[in-house]
């Protein structure tokens, strides 16, 4: 599947998401935003079911929790042990296929670590999941989609403040691989949903933020992945 493809892919399964009525299909979104909101939250097995319905009806074969072929450790604890982890989505191009394109969900803000300085030195869920993306095969690419209930003039950049260490911490563990591919040659895409950009006129409009890039590109380019303008909006309507 070209990037192109996936992105119209993407575009509307999150078109599916942000339904103002609060369904997917016949999923009912019953979590709250905050106590005492009317707002319906969004989560990543929402999401994910989003997704899978779009890939039923495009009529592709696609996998949810998805066993990985290498065995990871993502405690810090000591010991050797390792285990098979699993992809959020798989999408494939056949029913004997191999994995066509990966899919790591997030969602909010996530933890973060520091150093005696205070500066970010990883955000677990998210190295998490590169290790995961940087260690697997693909045969067309590679996603990682995060989904923001709202957001403002700061929220997007604190968030990628959050990925840039996180992704080091992540290709700095898998280049030890055995077989590590550091010429990887599929594209790689960030998508950020927004349930509600507070700056968007009319105001709290849904938005899709993409950015793409080769996959041996991701550790390379820290600096324009930070920067939100370097990224694709696209605004829905409901």
């Amino acid at each position: 599947m070209e990037i192109v493809t996936f992105l119209d892919f993407l575009h509307a399964a999150s078109t599916r998401a942000v339904n103002p009525d609060g369904v997917i299909g016949h999923l009912r979104l019953t979590q709250r935003a905050r106590k005492g909101s009317e707002e319906r939250k969004l989560r990543e097995p929402e999401m994910r079911h989003a997704f899978a319905q779009e890939a039923e009806q495009r009529r592709i074969v696609y996998g949810i929790e998805v066993p990985t072929r290498r065995k990871y450790r993502f405690t810090k604890e000591a010991g050797s042990t390792r285990r098979s982890a699993l992809h959020d989505l798989v999408l494939f191009d056949g029913l004997d296929s191999e994995p066509g394109i990966l899919v790591e969900l997030k969602e909010a803000q996530v933890a973060i670590s520091t150093d005696d300085d205070e500066n970010i030195t990883d955000a677990a869920a998210i190295s998490k999941d590169f290790q995961k993306l940087f260690g697997e095969k693909a045969v067309h690419g590679k996603c990682l989609f995060h989904i923001l209930q709202a957001a403002d003039s700061g929220t997007v950049p604190a968030l990628l403040t959050k990925y840039i260490p996180a992704i080091r911490v992540a290709h700095t563990t898998a280049a030890e691989f055995d077989g590590f591919d550091t010429t990887d040659h599929t594209w790689f895409c960030f998508a950020i949903l927004i349930l509600r950009d507070r700056l968007s006129t009319p105001a709290n409009q849904p938005q899709l933020m993409t950015y793409c890039c080769q996959t041996n590109e991701v550790t390379q380019r820290y600096d324009v992945i930070r920067q939100p303008e370097m990224w694709t909006p696209t605004y829905f309507t409901t």
